[in-house]
C-alpha cells in the first residue's frame, strides 16, 4: 500500500475548504422575498432597542430620521424615531466585602427607537427578508455614522421614557 505524502494532504484539505466555504455560501444567501400576503398585512411599528455602555460621541453620532440597517444582513430595518439615554451603572466591591451600585461615567445606556415595517404572523414579528423579530434578541446595528449591537427589548407600541 502506497504511503499518503504531504502534498497529499494538502489537496485534501484545500478539496474539503471549498467544499465547506460552497456550503456556508449557499446557507447564507439572501432570504428570498416575503410572499404577497405578508406583504400586504405590514403595518408600522415602533422597535426599541438597548445598546449598552457607548460613548458620548457614538450617541452624538445617531440622529432621528436616521436610516438603521441590521449590519449582518445588510437589511434596513427602519428609520430612528427616538433616541433616549440614561447613565450606565455598575457594582463595585469594597474593602469590606460590600457591592455598592455606582455611575460609570462616560458610559451610557442608549435606547433606540425605530420605526418600522412589520408583520405579525405565528406569534413572532417579520420584517423584509424575512428577518424575524424577538425580544432580547442581540442585533449588530449600523446608521451611516456609527455601529453597534443591541438588543431588542420592545416592539409593537412607542413607550416614552424608555
Amino acid at each position: 500500500m502506497k504511503k499518503l505524502r504531504v502534498i497529499d494532504y494538502v489537496i485534501i484539505v484545500a478539496i474539503i475548504a471549498v467544499i465547506s466555504i460552497f456550503v456556508v455560501r449557499k446557507m447564507n444567501t439572501k432570504y428570498e422575498t416575503l410572499g404577497e400576503d405578508v406583504e400586504a398585512s405590514m403595518e408600522e411599528t415602533m422597535l426599541t432597542y438597548k445598546v449598552s455602555g457607548v460613548r458620548m460621541f457614538s450617541v452624538d453620532a445617531i440622529h432621528v430620521g436616521d436610516v438603521i440597517y441590521d449590519d449582518d444582513r445588510g437589511v434596513e430595518i427602519g428609520t430612528v424615531a427616538d433616541l433616549n439615554t440614561e447613565p450606565t451603572w455598575h457594582y463595585i466591591v469594597k474593602n469590606n466585602n460590600e457591592r455598592v451600585k455606582a455611575e460609570q461615567t462616560g458610559y451610557y445606556e442608549l435606547y433606540v427607537t425605530v420605526k418600522s415595517k412589520m408583520a405579525e404572523q405565528e406569534n413572532k414579528y417579520i420584517g423584509n427578508e424575512k428577518m424575524e423579530l424577538k425580544i432580547n434578541s442581540t442585533v449588530k446595528l449600523a446608521t451611516r455614522n456609527v455601529a453597534f449591537v443591541g438588543s431588542l427589548v420592545n416592539f409593537g407600541e412607542y413607550v416614552e421614557g424608555l
